[in-house]
């Protein structure tokens, strides 16, 4: 049998030998419907056959041309031999070259300023687990990680740079304070980062919802002339990526963007590239932040953005003289610096901060809600603090700095129904959604729309084409015009500019500066319809939408669409009335799609008043689309 089906067999054991999600497991989890989990599956073998033809291909090339399969650096760092590209050998390698104050993830830690107290491990004993896939095992007996770690499969090889970075995701301190990392009581389940995409696809399945990745392509052991084609490109590596996190909408990876910065663009390659990742860039330390001069650049991080000028990085986080567990004795600790360091300040950060959404979210029964991956890099974007030389988006930052704080007032500011609102919805072919907002006067009104798209097709070396495949768009609109989402400028500035639609990025945030009164958010797209891969589902796209600097609700958001047709009761259990308000057209009809989009029942609709039977469908939250001559309106219903 070989190593890597080895490796997924083990995983499965220790997933518990189950994919989908339970509320009296140890660890805490998303929901996986059954469709996702056969998705997932096949994904972890298609991947993981594909890394075992590779990987067989590069060893005879590496035979034939007396090439090392394994290169060892300085600090650890190690670089391995995974496939031959354009006859190119292809080494996957470490990125080597005060985190939670910079971030101001300290604020959410035991003892911080918003008095929230969390660890990664809730009351009743259950906690987060994070993936993390490295050149190797941190050392498990550790006192800062002891009893906290375990490993995706039984080769060993303890190494320094997984070590490092695991302390940076859950350190506690014990041995040192100044080393604590972000979630203090998590756990994590380590891999090599061999055949990483279809452990990361069975990671998925089993209900996880965040890993870390540290490392990438070795470009220093390129030719020039290849790098110059490869940087920026949108490559198969991209969209496993992509093609595996549509099928888990929950599911979060965070890539390290790389240390091959020279402060020249385009130097991003791999993962890093994919549409629904989160790539890191490097800074030093933030001590306060006060405006965007606070936030200076590493030299080495790597700058974007993509071929198709999207906005690459996403975020930036402290990756300078970052202190943290080293596996050369139980209590040994070092400084570290990379784009390796600052990933998983940003991967802790979230672990936390999904805990304390699902802590806001909790229900009687005690089963646990997490945001969809869209939502949190939503957020990740919408609380960004400035950086770099303009306003906006940059390829340095990307959205900025990391604001754990202000992420985490957002979400109590949703619960609590004041100043912000975060929805998670579906978007059906041929529909747009308006929004009434009433903009405080206090702040920034701030509306940010964010969707996981489906994989695009991988292009050739240097391909500019844009990998976009659902166009959603957003504008915020008054009396006086309409404002729209940052993106990157055309002209080779890598300034952001907001004169029009973003139509390359699946991230869309608009800032309306001074706002008061009344706006318009509008949630669209193009092209007659929306593609949606999943298994057995109908075109349709998720998408999560932030607002913040706004009055509370009911003046604070609403849909002000006028409604063709009334849904009731809502909550249903029996049945649901459906009333329309206009004239009724033949064929009318109502189709009901559960959260996955996925069609369930439908009904014709013969007159004004007209009772659905919805006795067959399960509890839980649909969109009931209801399609009258030419019109298509959409209303969430809840079945109880």
């Amino acid at each position: 049998m070989k190593k890597n089906t080895v490796k997924l067999f083990i995983l499965a054991a220790m997933l518990g030998g189950s994919l989908c999600a339970s509320a009296q497991s140890k660890f805490a989890k998303a929901p996986v419907t059954e469709n996702q989990a056969r998705s997932l599956k096949e994904l972890s073998a298609e991947f993981t056959a594909k890394y075992e033809a590779d990987y067989a291909e590069a060893v005879k090339f590496a035979e034939a041309n007396n090439l090392p399969l394994i290169i060892k650096g300085e600090n650890g760092s190690i670089s391995r031999l995974t496939k031959i590209k354009d006859g190119i050998p292809f080494y996957t390698g470490t990125y080597n070259v005060g985190s939670a104050l910079t971030s101001r993830t300290n604020a959410l830690q035991v003892g911080g300023s918003l008095g929230l107290n969390l660890t990664g491990e809730y009351e009743n004993g259950d906690v987060m687990l994070v993936g993390i896939w490295d050149g190797g095992y941190p050392l498990p007996t550790h006192a800062d990680l002891i009893g906290r770690t375990s490993n995706g499969d039984t080769s060993g090889n303890v190494a320094y740079h997984p070590t490092h970075v695991t302390g940076t995701v859950i350190g506690n301190g014990n041995s040192a304070s100044t080393s604590k990392g972000m979630a203090t009581n998590a756990n994590t389940l380590n891999f090599n980062f061999d055949s990483d995409a279809g452990e990361m696809a069975g990671f998925a399945a089993g209900g996880y919802i965040l890993s870390n990745h540290s490392y990438g392509t070795n470009q220093a052991l390129f030719p020039e002339s290849y790098l110059q084609l490869y940087r920026g490109t949108y490559d198969d590596t991209a969209r496993q990526v992509d093609r595996l996190m549509f099928d888990a909408p929950y599911y979060q990876p965070v890539f390290a963007a790389g240390n091959d910065g020279d402060g020249t663009y385009d130097r991003l390659t791999d993962s890093s590239l994919s549409k629904n990742g989160i790539a890191v860039a490097a800074i030093a330390q933030v001590d306060s932040y006060v405006d965007a001069s606070s936030v200076h650049a590493a030299d080495f991080t790597s700058y974007g953005p993509s071929n198709d000028n999207r906005i690459k990085p996403d975020i930036s986080s402290k990756g300078l003289a970052v202190y943290s567990c080293s596996n050369t004795g139980n209590t040994a600790h070092a400084f570290e610096q990379g784009t390796s360091m600052a990933a998983p300040g940003i991967t802790g950060s979230l672990t936390l901060l999904q805990q304390y959404y699902s802590l806001l979210h909790e229900t009687e029964d005690g089963i646990k809600h997490f945001m969809r991956s869209a939502t949190v890099r939503a957020l990740v974007a919408h609380c960004a603090d400035e950086a770099g030389d303009a306003p906006g988006p940059d390829p340095k930052f990307g959205w900025g700095l990391m604001n754990a704080k202000r992420f985490a007032e957002i979400l109590a500011a949703d619960k609590q129904n004041t100043s912000a609102k975060i929805q998670e919805l579906v978007l059906m072919p041929g529909t747009t959604y308006t929004y009434q907002v009433n903009a405080s006067g206090t702040e920034p009104l701030i509306a940010t729309l964010s969707w996981t798209d489906p994989a695009a097709v991988a292009g050739a070396n240097g391909s500019a084409a844009v990998v976009q495949i659902n166009n959603l768009d957003i504008t915020v609109t008054n009396a006086s015009g309409t404002h729209y989402p940052w993106r990157l400028s055309n002209d080779g500035s890598y300034i952001a500019v907001n004169d029009g639609p973003n139509n390359v990025d699946n991230i869309e945030k608009v800032e309306v500066p001074n706002a008061s009164g009344i706006y318009t958010i509008t949630i669209s797209h193009k092209k007659t319809t929306l593609v949606n891969p999943g298994l057995g589902a109908v075109p349709s796209q998720e998408y999560s939408l932030v607002v913040s600097g706004i009055t509370s609700a009911p003046a604070g958001l609403e849909d002000v669409k006028n409604k063709m047709f009334s849904v009731w009761p809502n909550p249903a259990s029996n049945i649901v009335n459906i009333s329309f308000a206009d004239n009724l057209e033949k064929g009318a009809s109502a189709a009901f799609y559960d959260v996955q989009g996925r069609l369930v029942k439908s009904a014709q609709l013969t007159g004004v008043e007209n009772t659905v039977d919805v006795q067959d469908l399960a509890k839980g939250l649909y969109m009931v689309s209801i399609t009258n001559g030419g019109k298509t309106e959409v209303e969430k219903i809840i079945i109880k």
